[in-house]
């Protein structure tokens, strides 16, 4: 099935469209108006699912890659980890993120973390 639908050049800018399947709670979406809003129940029609555009944080440039584990946390790599069965495998240091350090990185929920790898555009080994 192919779905074509236009998004405002406002909301093009700021947030990328991932999927039109059902949407679990908390995850965010385009409404009729063509405006974003986060959901608060699981909905088994299909919605355009929405992400905000990645942008690499200030204070991490150091940081080859980070990624939100199954247990919800947020851990920088300082090699690009590779997904396994349960979590992330690397080679080399990893380090939790305190909470504090994260409000604003946009990960996906914990049930999604093998969607959450975020590679340093600007790392250099």
């Amino acid at each position: 099935m192919k779905v074509q639908v236009e998004i405002p050049d406002s909301v093009a800018a700021e947030w990328e469209v991932v999927g039109y399947r059902s949407v679990n709670n908390g995850e965010w979406v385009l409404n009729s108006k063509g405006e974003p809003i986060q959901l608060v129940n699981d909905l088994e029609a299909p919605w355009l699912v929405l992400v905000r555009k990645w942008q690499w944080p200030a204070g991490f440039e150091g940081v080859a890659a980070m990624a939100r584990t199954p247990g919800g946390g947020i851990v920088a790599y300082s090699s690009i980890p590779r997904p396994d069965c349960d979590g992330w495998g690397f080679d080399h240091k990893a380090s939790h993120i305190a909470d504090w350090m994260h409000p604003n990185l946009n990960f996906p929920r914990p049930d999604r973390w093998q969607d959450s790898l975020r590679i340093n555009p600007n790392f250099k080994q």
